[in-house]
């Protein structure tokens, strides 16, 4: 009988310990699989934010994009505006010196109009060939100073200069026909820098031939510039 009940507590100790073993491992399995739907929960929901920002960015950069490109067509529309708006400026004030040079040649009396002397085609040839044309521009609110030197050719009486690149901030070109009493006028367009950036602008500089060379001063833009010419 001792044998037996000892025995049969041996089976219920060894029953005990499966079935605690059995608990243990059940609560086991069930913390892994509760720790690996939380682990694809939070996986899931990473892929969800990644996905929500990359569209976040793209949706940003088509948006700043789309601003750039307006901005860009304002400027460029802005830029032929004042271009053009210039141009005619240029002409009209081009046309109105030439309207009260022929009126005040009407009115001017015929001893002062003797005392002129023409250019004539022989006069002019005479400053034919290359020039070093100088331009000089003091600093303003808008820009620095310049100190610039182009090549220039006159031919026939009609001078041509060129600076800088066609296009690009800084250029500029002028042109000129030798007048009475070697006068001449260099008119022209140039484009700015600095503040105004691309902005086209006019050049009007009259002067004078004199003791082999040329100086002259005017309008350069907003600014008053100096220009001489030097073989």
């Amino acid at each position: 009988d001792a044998a037996a009940r000892e025995r049969d507590k041996a089976a219920a100790e060894a029953q005990r310990l499966r079935d605690e073993v059995e608990t243990v491992r059940r609560k086991a399995e069930a913390d892994a699989a509760k720790m690996r739907a939380e682990a694809e929960a939070a996986k899931a929901k990473a892929e969800a934010d990644a996905m929500r920002a990359k569209a976040k960015a793209e949706a940003d950069a088509m948006r700043a994009k789309a601003q750039a490109d307006t901005e860009a067509m304002r400027a460029k529309a802005k830029a032929e505006a004042d271009a053009a708006r210039i141009k005619a400026e240029a002409e009209a004030a081009a046309a109105k010196e030439r309207q009260e040079a022929a009126r005040a040649a009407v009115k001017a009396p015929p001893v002062q109009v003797a005392s002129v002397r023409p250019a004539s085609i022989a006069d002019a040839a005479r400053f034919d060939g290359a020039w070093r044309l100088r331009l000089s521009c003091p600093e303003w609110d808008y820009g620095h100073a310049r100190d610039n030197e182009a090549a220039a050719s006159m031919t026939a009486g009609t001078l041509a200069a060129e600076f800088g690149e066609n296009g690009k901030p800084g250029y500029f070109r002028v042109r000129g026909k030798l007048e009475d009493n070697d006068a001449l006028v260099l008119h022209g367009s140039g484009i700015a820098g600095g503040r105004h950036r691309g902005r086209v602008f006019p050049i009007s500089i009259p002067g004078r031939f004199e003791a082999g060379g040329y100086r002259g001063e005017g309008k350069f833009g907003g600014r008053r510039c100096v220009v001489t010419l030097a073989r």
